[in-house]
């Protein structure tokens, strides 16, 4: 009797600790982002689009107007556009007790960038950051930032790579 008992609170304890451990990890993130760049092949002053491909946990919402994404070192000098998200919902949030705009599910984010006219010559990566903030039902996260990063090839002619290389 007392071993069923104990074994019994022993599975109950592991599976509290599991679901404790699950929403934790959730909190932290509440969703998966893949990131790409199009395309890869970059020139100066050339627009190309990033896209982030997220998946946000079920009962989350990101609200749209906290949405913001930042070349995280600004002194390369790439311009980011307007964000798009798709699809956008409407939904009416019991935390703000207002309707609001935001992604849920599978969701896109989509910005066009400029590439700056110069570049030093061993950057491959772009490292980006998203800042959000997310809510269920019940509570909102703090506003995170989230950091992404796409690789891309620099494009240049050879008269293109003297001057960066005599600057």
């Amino acid at each position: 009797m007392k071993k069923k008992w104990f074994l019994s609170l022993m599975t109950t304890c592991c599976l509290i600790y599991f679901h404790v451990l699950a929403e934790s990890n959730q909190d932290a993130q509440p969703f998966q982002a893949t990131t790409k760049i199009i395309p890869y092949e970059i020139e100066p002053e050339q627009n190309f689009t990033i896209e982030i491909d997220l998946d946000i946990y079920d009962h989350y919402s990101i609200y749209a107007n906290s949405l913001e994404l930042k070349v995280k070192n600004p002194h390369l000098g790439f311009k980011i556009s307007k964000l798009d998200l798709t699809p956008v919902k409407e939904f009416y949030d019991q935390n703000t007790k207002k309707k609001q705009r935001g992604i849920q599910g599978k969701a896109k984010i989509k910005t066009v960038l400029e590439a700056p006219k110069k570049l030093p010559i061993n950057i491959d990566v772009l490292e980006l950051i998203l800042s959000y903030q997310a809510c269920t039902k019940t509570y909102c996260l703090f506003p995170q930032d989230f950091e992404t990063q796409v690789y891309f090839k620099w494009k240049q002619n050879i008269q293109n790579e003297v001057k960066r290389t005599k600057e």
